[in-house]
């Protein structure tokens, strides 16, 4: 696969992950939580498991939005700048941020009598997710600066 076409398939899947959260985030979770969370005392997780689910979703329509350009680059045969790891670095802060975001809310739901194992369960398993890409953007980040400070001097010695 050549660069523009893997820039090209990398974005139209940038681009399916950023509708799928929407979708998720303003269709699927309040009907869900709607159907879910039936019972008088549960109905009182409605609005605090949506609050945290859309909170904790938001950073993935900006990381999506930053890998964007980091593609951009991949079709440019510029994989390898500053530029591209100062945006891995980001996407590492907000994969982190959210860790905390998920975090409270499995505190919240913890520590709030509700009987909620569901949506525990579901938060811890975003949090692990965003553990692994917090992990991964950083070392990229790292290995991609390297790169760039590579590429720079070679530049220079051509």
């Amino acid at each position: 696969m050549k660069q523009k076409e893997m820039s090209y398939v990398l974005k139209a899947i940038d681009g399916t992950v950023i509708v799928a959260c929407l979708v998720l985030m303003f269709f699927i979770l309040p009907r869900l939580a709607g159907d879910s969370l039936g019972g008088p005392q549960v109905f009182a997780a409605y609005w605090p498991f949506l609050a945290f689910s859309w909170i904790g979703l938001a950073p993935l329509v900006f990381l999506a939005v930053i890998a964007w350009g980091i593609f951009s680059d991949i079709g440019r045969d510029n994989s390898f700048s500053e530029r591209n790891a100062a945006r891995l670095r980001a996407m590492s802060y907000l994969s982190a941020a959210t860790i905390l975001v998920w975090l409270g809310g499995l505190a919240y739901f913890a520590f709030s009598g509700l009987s909620v194992l569901g949506i525990m369960l579901a938060f811890a398993v975003a949090m692990a997710i965003m553990v692994v890409m917090a992990v991964v953007c950083a070392c990229l980040s790292h290995l991609t600066a390297k790169a760039a400070q590579i590429k720079h001097e070679n530049d220079l010695t051509v």
